[in-house]
């Protein structure tokens, strides 16, 4: 269980760095649209079910 979770996060976070490797309008970028490591890891959560407190 933990070792599947493990790997759809790991898949979830490759996905979001091609995305960010692939953006191409440098002009359109603002950091502050970006999640921070910990919101990132508790949206994935919340998109895989997990309740979080």
């Amino acid at each position: 269980m933990i070792d599947e979770y493990m790997q759809q996060l790991m898949d979830a976070k490759s996905e979001a760095i091609d995305e960010g490797l692939d953006y191409q309008d440098a002009a359109e970028f603002d950091p502050a649209k970006w999640l921070s490591y910990r919101d990132f890891t508790l949206k994935m959560l919340k998109e895989e079910g997990y309740e979080m407190g």
